[in-house]
């Protein structure tokens, strides 16, 4: 990576990236759970296969990446950047480079990995949505982290937003990034959003991210299954419910308003409302952050409500109109490159 000189980041993503297959599997007979597991190209091509008849959307997605690029959208000025691994895009999409380069977001911490980009199948049915995951070149990020001075780079930002990776090198190697970005004189706010399996996963290296990130977002299912892995004592905790949301903050809880919760039969866009949220709630906060106010513990505004209010927002926004990188419409999904053969 080239010197950066005095660039600084209002925030940076760090996490999966993935082509999303979001498919309606609405009254096909399609049982779902709101989860998420990977998969081996075998069963992928499986999934792929039966959901062909139904109605898609194909996007470029993965939790960090679409949280930067709804900040991209929201704010022209903010200086944004994302540190992760690319593979080959298949059906003739865009690559994430050169999309995120087109928000004006900075790639000189993305790195690139033979073979496919990874793969997400994400199947939704009347506001639930379960998703699958080919890991593809996402299982490089430990590579890419020892090979380019990630700390560096992550230390000119404001605010680091980590997401989940499904592979198990991954998270002791960002464990030990944030361990280091701990030491140094000025670093960044880390907001963690752990996703489902992290949470019920807590490994070692999942409970040390959790303990060292400065704000955690969940929602209620996520916050159970981390159990003990969080100490609501001494971790700021946002956890999202239908409509509102609970700070937990030193031991105490604060709920935020967001308005009332959508029926079944109003909700388009279940996948991504996580990402929704974490997006208004960063818009809001790197503002307060520019504008210095008050800090509490850890480096968080001691207000946290209104930052958490705009995320409910964002979120209900998702859920209602959806906003994607839409790549291709509901034909069939092309064979994919090292994932299906045929």
């Amino acid at each position: 990576m080239g010197s950066l000189g005095d660039v600084r980041f209002d925030v940076v993503g760090v996490g999966a990236l993935n082509v999303d297959v979001v498919v309606d599997v609405s009254g096909a007979g399609w049982a779902l759970r709101d989860d998420e597991a990977a998969v081996g190209a075998g069963e992928m091509a499986r999934l792929l296969g039966r959901a062909a008849p139904l109605p898609r959307r194909i996007v470029l997605g993965g939790s960090a990446f679409n949280t930067v690029a709804a900040l991209a959208r929201r704010q022209s000025l903010s200086r944004l950047g994302f540190v992760g691994v690319e593979g080959e895009v298949p059906f003739g999409a865009t690559s994430f480079r050169e999309h995120l380069r087109g928000l004006g977001v900075d790639v000189a911490a993305l790195g690139t990995a033979p073979g496919h980009a990874g793969i997400c199948l994400a199947l939704e049915d009347r506001g639930v949505r379960s998703l699958r995951i080919a890991p593809g070149a996402n299982v490089s990020m430990a590579d890419h982290v020892a090979a380019v001075d990630v700390a560096e780079y992550l230390a000119r930002a404001r605010v680091v937003h980590l997401t989940s990776f499904l592979d198990e090198r991954t998270p002791e190697t960002l464990a030990d990034l944030l361990a280091d970005l701990r030491k140094r004189p000025t670093r960044p706010l880390v907001c963690l959003d752990p996703g489902h399996d992290w949470c019920v996963r807590p490994d070692a290296a999942v409970r040390s991210l959790v303990g060292m990130a400065d704000l955690v977002l969940v929602n209620e299912r996520e916050l159970a299954d981390l159990g003990n892995a969080v100490d609501l004592e001494r971790v700021t905790v946002v956890v999202k419910r239908p409509g509102h949301a609970v700070i937990h903050r030193d031991g105490a809880a604060q709920r935020v308003d967001g308005g009332p919760p959508l029926r079944t039969d109003e909700i388009k866009h279940p996948t991504g409302a996580g990402d929704a949220f974490a997006a208004g709630l960063l818009a809001a906060l790197t503002g307060n952050t520019q504008k210095a106010g008050t800090r509490g513990a850890r480096g968080l505004p001691s207000d946290l409500a209104e930052p958490v209010r705009s995320g409910l927002v964002a979120a209900r926004t998702h859920l209602l109109e959806g906003r994607d990188q839409g790549l291709a419409g509901a034909g069939p999904v092309p064979l994919i490159k090292g994932l299906t053969k045929g």
